[in-house]
């Protein structure tokens, strides 16, 4: 319900005929390349999501990218991403893998995301002077990926012990079955090569996620390098582990410089940011000056 009632103020203060004339100036030879690329980001999560179901009942990959699109398609339609169970629901249903199991690799998505989240706040810091706001994100980042990873690798491993699941009838007997496939699902994080490949295909499913935002800018007229998007969209991965405002403000300060523009054109650009709020180019150059950021600005596109 948040989602929804977010989407209609942002309705109420978006003005269709801005949104209609920037699109008008979009370049839609752009959009079969952009498609693509959203394409290949989704099988290499649909390849991570393989990865970590048992071996002897794992299905095609085939299958799991398509349920994983009937999910992102629920996910538009009802809020609180009603999708993740719907996948997990048509897996369980086609493979007859345990859905605590299933959900468990729920954890394992989020955990790699986390892992990689952590390290390009890291390069951000290094790289970026103006990037010193997200020193309390790299710092919560760190500290979630370490706990997740010991509790995750503590609970494979009490997995590994156990004979079988408890057959004792009752909600006790139900909750210890529930968390020993729970538990058998974390199995990568105990297997060196399974735990790559999880690594390996979140940077996939990342990096070609940002291609088709770099794409995505291309067609509207950002002219932006491929590294300053990728930076931007992996600091607005942030809104998934609480802090979105961070995450959005990175993009709005990475999105102002438009290709060959006028003052025109920075101005129409300058107000439709403005109907945007709270993420204007007034409210970030706030945001980075109480954060202590230095120059509101920013360093030149």
């Amino acid at each position: 319900m948040l989602a929804v009632a977010l989407l209609a103020a942002l309705a109420f203060r978006v003005h269709p005929a801005a949104v209609l004339n920037e699109l008008g100036k979009a370049d839609f030879y752009w959009i079969p390349a952009l498609l693509g690329a959203n394409l290949v980001s989704d099988w290499f999560r649909a390849l991570r999501w393989q990865q970590q179901l048992p071996a002897d009942r794992r299905p095609r990959v085939m299958l799991l990218f398509f349920s994983a699109h009937i999910g992102s398609a629920v996910n538009f339609l009802i809020p609180l991403r009603a999708g993740e169970a719907i996948r997990l629901r048509i897996v369980n249903q086609r493979t007859g893998i345990e859905p605590a199991a299933l959900v468990a690799t729920i954890f394992g998505e989020i955990l790699s995301d986390l892992m990689t989240l952590s390290v390009y706040i890291a390069i951000g810091l290094a790289l970026l002077p103006e990037a010193a706001f997200l020193w309390p994100i790299a710092v919560v980042a760190g500290v979630a990926t370490a706990l997740c990873l010991a509790g995750g690798y503590m609970l494979a491993r009490r997995g590994e012990e156990w004979s079988g699941p408890p057959g004792t009838p009752g909600a006790r007997g139900w909750i210890g079955r529930q968390l020993y496939n729970f538990a058998r699902g974390l199995a990568p994080l105990r297997e060196p090569r399974r735990f790559l490949v999880l690594i390996l295909t979140a940077q996939g499913t990342w990096i070609f996620e940002t291609l088709m935002f770099y794409m995505s800018g291309q067609a509207l007229g950002v002219d932006l390098s491929f590294s300053r998007v990728h930076v931007a969209h992996r600091d607005g991965k942030c809104g998934r582990f609480g802090s979105a405002d961070a995450g959005r403000l990175r993009r709005v300060r990475a999105g102002r410089g438009r290709r060959d523009e006028g003052p025109r054109r920075a101005r129409a650009a300058g107000g439709n940011l403005r109907a945007l709020r709270p993420c204007t180019t007034d409210d970030a150059a706030s945001a980075i000056r109480s954060a202590g950021s230095g120059d509101p600005q920013g360093p030149p596109l």
